[in-house]
């Protein structure tokens, strides 16, 4: 039987639109957010799989614009534990800019040649930038990461609605040390969500289902390497890095313009 998600205080109508979207989608996105991006992507390798890696990007000059404004305070958000902003002298486990487009303009020049071509011929309407950011993550200690996480270290799929994608670019280089993106593509996602996954709060099924190799997916790679990547149809998480390593990473959100 499809179990419905377990968050306390969620309402009935929430619970069912739940349960429907795990029933008749596989994903735990939403009824009404997989009934508002259906029909807007034709059948492409990225509606079908749910992930498209495009040619490495020149992230050079982005990238060092970032480490050059990162420890400003004009330009950057400094999180600690539950991704709440660090104060005194609290532990920093995230460093986001506040306005990423404004602070690095060559950002606008990475939507041009193939990213804008794949991204027309994904939607059979106009698309949108929806948001762009940009951060960099640092190691989490053990009880941190259990019980007050910075960043998304669960299991989980986004709630947007289901024509959204997200343009994933590494701007550090990032092996399996620096805490790389992990994802499953759609068919893997499907099949674990009919197979009982829940939800980040309770995955309901052992964390093995979710981390088998032969179906997991790492962005690991050169800076320049980027993926596109259906998140709300796509399991996902963010990884953590060994101590003293770091990944810096831009993050691009897609979806079909709407009126």
């Amino acid at each position: 039987m499809i179990k419905s998600a377990t968050i306390e205080g969620w309402n009935r109508r929430r619970l069912l639109d739940d349960y429907l979207s795990k029933l008749l989608y596989g994903n735990i996105a939403g009824f009404k957010n997989n009934r508002a991006g259906h029909g807007l992507s034709v059948d492409d390798a990225l509606s079908l799989t749910g992930a498209y890696e495009l040619k490495r990007l020149d992230v050079s000059e982005i990238h060092s614009r970032f480490l050059e404004i990162m420890l400003d305070p004009g330009h950057t958000l400094f999180l600690s534990s539950g991704g709440r902003e660090a104060k005194n002298d609290q532990a920093i486990y995230r460093y986001v800019l506040k306005d990423a487009v404004s602070s690095i303009p060559a950002l606008d020049e990475l939507l041009s040649g193939e990213v804008a071509t794949l991204l027309r011929s994904h939607y059979n309407v106009d698309y949108r930038l929806h948001s762009a950011a940009v951060w960099r993550t640092t190691h989490v200690p053990e009880d941190v990461a259990k019980n007050d996480p910075p960043y998304s270290l669960k299991w989980h799929c986004d709630h947007h609605t289901s024509d959204t994608v997200k343009l994933f670019v590494l701007l550090s280089d990032v092996t399996e040390q620096d805490g790389p993106f992990h994802f499953l593509d759609r068919a893997n996602s499907k099949r674990i969500v009919w197979k009982g996954f829940r939800d980040r709060h309770n995955y309901a099924i052992g964390e093995d289902e979710l981390e088998d190799p032969k179906a997991l997916n790492r962005l690991t790679g050169p800076s320049g390497r980027s993926l596109f990547c259906n998140t709300t149809l796509c399991l996902h998480r963010a990884g953590i890095p060994d101590p003293g390593r770091t990944r810096d990473i831009a993050q691009f959100r897609f979806d079909a313009a709407r009126t």
